[in-house]
Formats: C-alpha cells, sequence, structure tokens
C-alpha cells in the first residue's frame, strides 16, 4: 500500500469501526438469538459497497478514485462491515446446538450481502444515469461490477 494512503484508510476505518460499535450497542445481543445488529452492519455495508464502487467509478475522476477508494471502501466500510464477527457467531451458534438459528443466520447473511451489494451498484447505476454527465474515464468501469 501506498505510504500516503496509510492516514487516510486509517481514518476511515475509525469511522467504520466506530459506527458499528454503536450499532452492536444499541442493538443487544444474546448468544443464542439471530445476530441482528452484525446482519444490519453487513447488509447495510454491502449495500454501500456496491453504491460506493459504482459511483467512484462514473462520478470521480481518475485523480481522486484511489484515495476516495481507500478512505470510503477500505478504511470506512472495511472497519464497518465484519466477517470476523460473522464467523464467530456462527462457530457460537453452532457450538451451542442451534441449528435452526445458526444455518439460517449463515446463508441468509451471504444472500443478503451479495443481493445488497447489486441492489447498491443498480441504484447507482440508475441515480447517476437520470442525472447524466458520467464521466468517460469512469463509465467504462461500471460494467464491469
Amino acid at each position: 500500500m501506498n505510504g500516503k494512503l496509510v492516514p487516510v484508510v486509517a481514518a476511515g476505518g475509525v469511522i467504520g469501526a466506530v459506527s458499528r460499535a454503536g450499532i452492536d450497542v444499541a442493538m443487544s445481543y444474546h448468544a443464542d438469538a439471530w445476530p441482528w445488529s452484525t446482519f444490519l452492519v453487513n447488509t447495510v455495508g454491502s449495500f454501500l459497497l456496491g453504491f460506493v464502487l459504482v459511483t467512484l467509478a462514473v462520478r470521480v475522476s481518475d485523480r481522486w478514485a484511489l484515495l476516495a477508494r481507500a478512505f470510503l471502501i477500505t478504511g470506512i466500510l472495511g472497519g464497518f462491515t465484519t466477517f470476523s464477527a460473522y464467523a464467530n457467531q456462527i462457530q457460537l451458534l453452532a457450538s451451542s446446538g442451534r441449528l435452526w438459528v445458526w444455518l439460517p443466520y449463515a446463508v441468509a447473511s451471504i444472500a443478503t450481502a451479495v443481493l445488497a451489494v447489486l441492489v447498491g451498484a443498480i441504484l447507482a447505476r440508475a441515480l447517476w444515469r437520470v442525472s447524466g454527465n458520467p464521466q468517460s474515464a469512469g463509465s467504462e468501469s461500471v460494467d464491469q461490477l
């Protein structure tokens, strides 16, 4: 990683991690129940990932794209979403014998995250086409998502 990007990623990571922690505190979690806060964070984060990727490709010049990706995607969304908590919660639910909770949670989390990325990307494409003025250099990247 370019050394100049480290503080940018770190600043974004602080914002994302603190936001995730706030949601975890606001939504109490019991070890034998559906982990709603992690499910919500990963779904919202996935939606934002799809939306931001398309938006950056269409609306941000190449000069700023690397910086914006480092801050928004690697930093904020990387600090906000949490695969490690997801995996730990599945392990805890599975070891407690709660098949009716961990199996649907495991499948629904992945399916919802993938769907959320697609919806975010589709929404951004529709929004930026309607508003016009996509940058020609970035518009080629949109179709690669």
